[in-house]
């Protein structure tokens, strides 16, 4: 919840963007600034040689576990794109190399930022600038429904976490009873979205009035999309997590690692992070649920460290590329923007 109190900065950010001198400015000290943490963070990586031994000690199979994962990648920015022109479609029909690049570039803003709640604001700067502010707060929705695809998993799993050790002797009649609760609320979250717009429009807050107008104007199909691509995503990086975890030796059954992944993120997701203390915040908690099932901490460390240079410094250094590049509203039809009461 954290990055949702943030989130209202974010706004006053993009005012003060809107004057070109200041726009450039703003982008290039992004780019300086993530470089400069990007290499702080890499040269402090607590005990990297331990990520290097079980790097080094994996096994072919077990390494092929890693290519698959590192091929997982490029699937998570993919589906990050495509969630991205969906909660656009209302306000700019972006082609889907500009969403990439948009979300690439994200990934800079958000590395240098608290609970990355600079992500979409860095995201807007590649796009119209008529449309910056509309974007920084439809992307917001999409947040929305990412935590609620993660929370929803999470609380699931977390009830199994908390009442079973032995998951040989699991009710699935009880994982069915839930599945069905949650596809129910999702259908009454779907048809009731514009309640829920409209509710929130009255608020006395700027930004939530923002988000209630965002989410008034967003269609059934969109957002079935938008919980279809996010289920998308979270299964994707949730697999890679899995495959990163058991090529660094880690011996837990799939069941198990179902559940202690969905409760992991679950306690993540609604942390408050600072970026500069975030490889220590997922090593506790992964020592703290994975530790559960194995006593192996230093194979639980070396995973998610990982895990996060691969799915945060990577996507941000590719991002670093795309920070010289234009707000091109040629190739960017806002013609066909509904009047958003933004």
């Amino acid at each position: 919840m954290a990055k949702y109190y943030y989130f209202c900065h974010n706004f006053v950010f993009l005012q003060v963007l809107r004057k070109s001198s200041l726009y450039r400015l703003t982008r290039y000290a992004i780019v300086i600034l993530c470089l400069i943490f990007l290499v702080y963070k890499v040269l402090n990586i607590d005990n990297p040689h331990i990520v290097l031994q079980h790097f080094c000690k994996a096994s072919c199979q077990r390494f092929l576990l890693l290519v698959v994962a590192v091929a997982l990648l490029p699937v998570n920015v993919i589906l990050e794109s495509i969630k991205w022109q969906t909660v656009l479609r209302n306000i700019v029909s972006l082609p889907f190399a500009k969403a990439l690049s948009s979300v690439l570039f994200g990934y800079t803003g958000a590395f240098i930022t608290p609970n990355s709640v600079g992500e979409y604001p860095t995201r807007a700067l590649l796009l119209p600038e008529g449309s910056r502010t509309q974007a920084v707060a439809m992307g917001f929705v999409g947040s929305i429904v990412q935590t609620m695809v993660i929370a929803a998993c999470g609380f699931v799993s977390l009830f199994f976490f908390v009442q079973n050790t032995d998951f040989s002797g699991i009710d699935y009649t009880k994982i069915f009873i839930s599945i069905v609760l949650l596809l129910l609320l999702a259908v009454v979250f779907v048809s009731k979205i514009h309640t829920v717009g409209v509710f929130m429009q009255r608020s006395r807050f700027g930004f939530v009035r923002k988000i209630g107008n965002g989410l008034y104007y967003t269609t059934a199909s969109q957002l079935v999309k938008l919980i279809t691509v996010s289920l998308l995503k979270y299964f994707a990086f949730s697999t890679q997590f899995l495959l990163i975890l058991i090529a660094f030796g880690l011996d837990i059954a799939v069941i198990e690692a179902i559940v202690a992944i969905n409760v992991f993120y679950l306690f993540l997701t609604f942390t408050p992070l600072i970026n500069i203390f975030e490889v220590a915040v997922r090593s506790s908690w992964a020592i703290l649920i994975f530790g559960r099932y194995s006593v192996n901490s230093i194979s639980i460390i070396a995973a998610s460290t990982l895990f996060w240079v691969m799915n945060f410094c990577l996507p941000t250094f590719v991002g670093l590329f795309f920070s010289g590049k234009k707000a091109d509203d040629e190739n960017i039809n806002v013609s066909d923007r509904k009047k958003l009461r933004f």
